[in-house]
Parts: structure tokens; sequence; C-alpha cells
């Protein structure tokens, strides 16, 4: 409603309807008889977050509606995805990132000449974009993948290496001990919060196939353990984090109701049941009802996902489960850095000095903070 209504304010326009398509990408359809949609691009792009900027912006004359009188979703047109000037991508680094492209916005086919926001890649794909072509000895950088958004310009700024070798498991002898908190999670546990174990995030979502428990059992064990935020230990006395080298705890309950008391009711244990100390730090709550249809809780604590994390979590979660269910042995990719890893920098930035310019001036809006609402421990959404 926002997008359309900023669209509306827009010259020429006298009306816009504004949706999400089946790809997960916005499009908006203003009625206009003559517009200049890349003006209207730039505009929106300057008034709204990246995320509500629509991907597609086609212009109708007029609005198709039903015998009714109401607008016809089903009838509005639909973005093309590639243009009709094709062109294959050439052997080498384009055609690596050709088919990455293919794989992470899940097309058929992708162009030399394609751009990559416009086919529904986002800064998060991106960053999966870079990871994988890192692997593959294409070394790409986020300014990089922003400024040149087709295979071909990217090509031209890549860097070639040879490809890096698949990492190997850790060995039980390699996990790391105690490590410090991060700043953030220091924060976290300096401030006062009535139940720490219970800072969670949540989805619950609707399944389209249904789900068998042990694979999917087998699943959230996979996931779990290529993750080792989500096998992080708090310890109390000194403040420290560890990961534990296994999660022994049942991560999946299941449920079978149609009785909404019942269903919250083991929504909200599974969620009382996370426990910083003793884990774990994410379970997961399988609900059948009579009518064969099936919903899935999955309650992580905001300590070792954040909302980036989802995206990342529940694509893995997919994966190992389709592994699973067809009896294939689980492959997942893991982390490509650890958090104690990423914990230890942020101190080793801070023993040197070279944050103490900025001091002053967070000390100013940390003084401020307490007259404003925060959603986060980090104070980030306010």
């Amino acid at each position: 409603g926002e997008i359309a209504q900023r669209i509306r304010a827009f010259d020429g326009v006298s009306d816009a309807h504004v949706q999400v398509d089946d790809n997960g990408q916005i499009v908006a359809y203003p009625l206009a008889t003559e517009l200049d949609t890349d003006a209207l691009g730039e505009t929106l792009a300057r008034q709204l977050p990246d995320y509500m900027v629509p991907a597609h912006i086609l212009p109708l004359a007029e609005f198709p509606l039903t015998p009714n009188g109401k607008l016809d979703r089903k009838a509005l047109p639909q973005p093309e995805r590639q243009g009709e000037d094709f062109a294959a991508p050439l052997a080498g680094v384009e055609t690596i990132l050709a088919e990455l492209w293919q794989s992470l916005l899940h097309l058929e086919r992708v162009g030399r000449h394609d751009n990559f926001f416009s086919l529904g890649g986002d800064s998060i794909i991106s960053l999966q974009v870079i990871a994988r072509a890192r692997k593959q000895g294409v070394k790409l950088t986020p300014k990089q993948l922003f400024e040149k958004q087709t295979i071909a310009e990217l090509a031209q700024v890549a860097e070639v290496h040879e490809a890096a070798a698949a990492p190997k498991p850790a060995a039980r002898g390699e996990v790391p001990q105690a490590f410090p908190l991060t700043p953030i999670q220091q924060r976290f546990f300096n401030q006062p919060v009535d139940d720490r174990n219970q800072w969670n995030q949540a989805l619950r979502l609707g399944i389209r196939s249904p789900l068998e428990a042990e694979p999917l059992r087998k699943a959230l064990a996979a996931v779990v353990q290529a993750h080792p935020a989500l096998r992080l230990r708090f310890d109390a006395d000194p403040r420290t984090q560890t990961y534990s080298r296994e999660e022994k705890a049942d991560l999946l309950w299941t449920l079978e109701t149609d009785d909404k008391q019942a269903l919250l009711s083991t929504f909200n244990d599974a969620q009382r049941s996370l426990d910083l100390s003793n884990g774990p730090l994410l379970r997961c709550v399988l609900v059948s009802q009579p009518d064969g249809r099936q919903q899935l809780l999955i309650a992580a604590h905001h300590l070792a996902v954040d909302g980036v994390s989802w995206r990342v979590l529940l694509e893995d979660l997919q994966r190992a489960y389709e592994h699973a269910a067809g009896g294939r042995a689980i492959e997942l990719e893991g982390e490509i850095g650890g958090l104690h890893d990423w914990a230890r920098y942020l101190h080793r930035n801070l023993a040197d000095g070279r944050l103490d310019g900025e001091l002053a001036y967070w000390q100013r809006f940390s003084a401020e903070e307490s007259t404003l609402p925060c959603d986060n421990p980090d104070g980030t959404a306010r």
C-alpha cells in the first residue's frame, strides 16, 4: 500500500497496484497513458528502502477487472525475466556466474546482458553469489556486483584464481575452546532481561508438500551441525561462549491436533525449552491436522540467528530434507568463517584503539537511547 501510494504521487499516474509475484519480486502496475518508468524507478529508489523498490514496473492503460468489477489479479501481465535480446554467456567466468545466478534465482537460463537485480537478485543473494563464485576461483566484491549488474560487466572485473579446494570437516580436537562474546552479545547480557533463554525469533510456516518426521529430524541435526552458532553454549563465570560438539537434544517435536489452544500451548512450550547454558538454541514443532494440513514452527534464540540468517537456514533445511527423504547422504556447505574468529577480530579492533575516534559519537546516541523504543538488544530497530 505504501509503495502504491508513492507511485500515485508521480506525475501522470492516476492509480497504481503493487503485488509480489510467484518469484518473490515486487511488481508495480501504474495506471498511466505515458510514463517514464526509469524516472519513476529512480524516484522510488530515493523514497523507499531498497527492499521495497519494485523489481518491475509495468504501466497499464486500464486495470483488468472481474465480472464483479474488482481487480482481476490473475489477468495482470507478468514481467519478462529475460529480454528478447538474450545472449548466451561466454565460456569461462561468464558461464560460472550464469550457472550460479540460475541456481540462486531459480531460473532456467541467464543471458550475459541480463540484470542481476531485475531478475530478482538482492543484497543477500549477492553475498551468496560472491561466496560460491570464490569457491570456483572467481573473486568478486559486493561493490562490484552492485556497480556491474550484468554477467558481461562482472566478468571484466572479476579476478580469476585456482578454485578453492572443498573444506575438510573439522576434527573433534579442533573445536575451539571458550572464546569471548561479541560486543552485541555482551550488551545483551548486561541488560536487564526477564528470561534470557526466551529472547527468541520464530517462524510459523504452512507446508505445501507433506513432511515426514524422521527425514526432517535428520535434516535439522545436519543443519545444526553445519552451523556451529546453533550449538553455542554460554557460561556465566567468566562470561564466555563455546560450541557444543554435537546437539544431543531432540530438535523436533511432533503434534497431531486441530485444537488451536493445544497448538499454541505446544508452540509456547517449545520456545520456553531453549536454554543458553545447556541447549538447544533451536527447536521445531511439526503439527499435523486431521484434514492433512501441516504447520512447522521453528524457534531459535536471537543470539544464534538474526533476520538475515533465516534465508540461509531455510534453504539448508530444505536441501537437507530433500537429501534425507530421498535416502541420500546429507551434504551442506556449512559456514565460510566461524563466529569465534569474528569475535576475536572485533576484540582486536577494540584493543588497538582504532575505534576510539568514534566513541563520542556513539556515546551521544547511547544517552538518547533510553527515550526511544527498541525492538532488539543491539538497539538497531528503533
